[in-house]
């Protein structure tokens, strides 16, 4: 009886004790799962569609980046080029917000063993978004928007066809905007649009400014053709061909503020003279330095101060030219010529090959007949003092004459600076420099001339001087230069 009792006692105390480890047990299971659904979601819970039981809102936060479409926007550009832009080159991502946090913080964790069998189903708002700074710098950096590709759009305008000015088409160029295309490209990936064709983009290339409709220039091309002769004078120069033509007159003709053409006499004759002017500056060789072949000190420059060389006659072409250009005819012609030189420009630069070089450095001169040298001698030239040195340059005989006196500038008494009885004169000159024997003279060449030389003449000796006036005429070129650079003395 006695057992009987102790075993029913130790029984009941074995269930107690089973019963106090059951309940601890079951605290701490129902303390530890309200501590994990205080940062996980209950078993059973869908957010977009999406099984969430038991994940973070970190990890719920990954779930909806990575459940976003993949994003890419396809450009194109002038003669079809393209370029398609990721979404990770544009900083495409889901943009974060409370929602979930929210959801996590109205779930009550001490009720989880309630949601153990529920599904439940939440809604949240995915909104994707650009970086712009990822997206300026891809599409700021796109290889049709560099500076080695731009071509400066060039405006339509007009243009002498060779008979007639005509309309040149504009050329657009190639010269895009990127600030103008950046923002066309963030609106569209902002719709998520999946195209852009950039040439439809309002200011995304920057166009020729005037177009080949263009009412002025369309009036213009019809007045010029209207008023201007369709005369073509074709000069046959020294250097070449030159041809005046409507592309030349356009200019002769007036224009007022608003571009429109006319026919006015006065600005008419203006015109033809000022291109007249040009014309025989370029044409004109008189006046202007001329390099020469020297056969005894190579390429020598000679100044302008000669006379010698081509020169129009302006005034005789110009009034030949007011009635000419009216023709409408086609001709050829040279200019009235004031000057003339006596060989063409590829005939030993103009100078023939029968001349007289004198080398005022050597004091000496050689006659050349035909290329070949048929006299030379020593000479004297002018004393080397700005007065009186002797000016280099190429000069043609103006006149000689034999057995006359030379006679210098009068002086305050009414007397000759000089007077000196010469055989053979032979002037070049009209400040009297000439060619003549100085029979005076005991010695020729050397420096003689620099402190004691000619008042500007070329003193030769008396036979020389003799075959050389038998010589010279009208058609020989007299070439005088410094082989040397020389300076002057007072």
């Amino acid at each position: 009886m006695k057992n009987r009792r102790k075993k029913s006692l130790i029984l009941k105390i074995t269930v107690f004790v089973l019963f106090l480890v059951l309940l601890v047990g079951a605290e701490v299971i129902y303390l530890w799962q309200q501590q994990f659904y205080a940062s996980h979601f209950f078993p059973g819970t869908r957010i977009n569609g999406m099984d969430v039981g038991g994940l973070t809102v970190g990890e719920v936060e990954k779930l909806l980046d990575g459940s976003i479409d993949a994003y890419s926007l396809t450009l194109t550009f002038r003669d079809g080029e393209q370029e398609t832009l990721s979404g990770d080159s544009m900083g495409y991502a889901r943009i974060p917000n409370q929602e979930v946090l929210e959801l996590m913080g109205a779930q009550e964790p001490s009720w989880w063993f309630l949601h153990m069998t529920d599904t439940t189903d939440h809604k949240v708002t995915v909104t994707t978004g650009f970086s712009y700074e990822e997206l300026a710098e891809t599409v700021y950096s796109l290889p049709e928007l560099q500076a080695d590709r731009i071509k400066e759009p060039v405006d339509a305008a007009l243009s002498w066809d060779g008979s007639r000015f005509v309309i040149t088409p504009e050329d657009d160029g190639y010269k895009p905007d990127p600030a103008v295309i950046y923002e066309a490209v963030y609106e569209a990936a902002r719709s998520k649009a999946a195209a852009l064709d950039v040439t439809a983009v309002e200011g995304a290339y920057t166009l020729a400014a005037v177009r080949s409709d263009d009412a002025l220039l369309q009036r213009q091309a019809e007045q010029l053709d209207s008023l201007l002769p369709k005369t073509v004078i074709t000069y046959d120069l020294p250097s070449g061909q030159e041809v005046l033509d409507g592309k030349v007159m356009e200019k002769w003709l007036a224009k007022d503020a608003e571009g429109n053409y006319s026919l006015d006499e006065k600005t008419w004759d203006e015109g033809i003279s000022a291109w007249l002017a040009d014309f025989a500056d370029h044409v004109d060789t008189v006046g202007k330095e001329r390099t020469f072949e020297s056969a005894h000190a190579g390429t020598v420059t000679l100044s302008g101060t000669s006379d010698y060389g081509w020169a129009i006659d302006r005034r005789a072409e110009f009034e030949w030219l007011k009635e000419a250009v009216r023709s409408g005819e086609t001709m050829n012609r040279q200019p009235v010529w004031a000057k003339q030189e006596l060989a063409g420009m590829d005939d030993h630069s103009g100078l023939g090959g029968s001349f007289i070089e004198a080398d005022l450095t050597a004091q000496h001169l050689w006659v050349y007949q035909d290329g070949e040298v048929i006299l030379e001698s020593d000479l004297v030239s002018g004393v080397m003092t700005e007065y009186s040195h002797t000016p280099d340059g190429v000069w043609i005989l103006d006149y000689k004459e034999t057995d006359t006196t030379l006679l210098g500038d009068i002086n305050e008494e009414g007397v000759y600076g000089y007077a000196e009885y010469v055989y053979y004169w032979m002037r070049l000159n009209d400040e009297g420099i000439g060619l003549h024997d100085a029979t005076w003279r005991e010695y020729f060449g050397g420096d003689i001339y620099i402190d004691y030389g000619s008042h500007g003449c070329l003193n030769l000796p008396l036979d020389v001087a003799m075959q050389i006036y038998n010589y010279i005429d009208e058609t020989t070129p007299v070439i005088i230069y410094y082989a040397e650079p020389y300076e002057l003395h007072e």
